[in-house]
């Protein structure tokens, strides 16, 4: 059976669009309050794509404010970066500002997707991709001082877990998005 067109709501402001290597999974970054910082939980949406017909299957609620996401090219994760209130201008005097954007991993292994752990990125990060291995992943932020260029922080893959590995690639410039080529 075929189906032209199937119409389902996945999130407050949706922001972000990725698909599983394996193409079982759709997931949608969620930022909450028609995309205006207000401190509020975000979530992510899946999207069972081999259902027929296809539908939302789960929510998981993640950190403030998502922007950022990416899949592994090899391996069952993927993650959101969640801006956290670090966003500059807009939110440094919020109650809900804070110094780093949070990576929220999550595991898309066993026909399911949940949140397996968190690291902190820098301010306001935007950009994210894994190396075309998956071994590796690479996230831009947007701000290190006071509107000085951005940089990019390296972070390993552990089985699950995502692990920085101290290393920053200074930028000339402010990376405002980032992805990359899925073998």
């Amino acid at each position: 059976m075929t189906y032209s067109k199937i119409d389902f709501g996945v999130g407050v402001f949706p922001y972000n669009v990725q698909i599983t290597a394996d193409g079982r999974f759709g997931l949608t970054a969620n930022q909450g309050n028609a995309g205006v910082p207000d401190g509020g939980a975000g979530s992510v949406t899946v999207i069972d794509l081999k259902a027929t017909p296809p539908h939302v299957v789960d929510y998981l609620g993640i950190d403030h404010f998502p922007e950022g996401l990416a899949i592994n090219p090899t391996r069952d994760l993927a993650v959101a970066l969640a801006l956290n209130g670090s966003g500059g201008a807009l939110s440094k005097d919020a109650w809900f500002a804070h110094p780093n954007t949070i990576v929220d991993v999550l595991s898309t292994a066993g026909g399911t997707v949940r949140k397996v752990g968190a690291v902190n990125a820098g301010r306001k990060a935007e950009g994210v991709a894994f190396s075309p291995d998956g071994k590796y992943l690479y996230v831009a932020n947007f701000y290190v001082g006071n509107f000085t260029p951005g940089n990019l922080q390296i972070y390993r893959v552990q089985g699950d877990r995502v692990v920085d590995t101290g290393k920053v690639l200074r930028l000339p410039g402010h990376p405002a998005s980032m992805r990359s080529s899925v073998p």
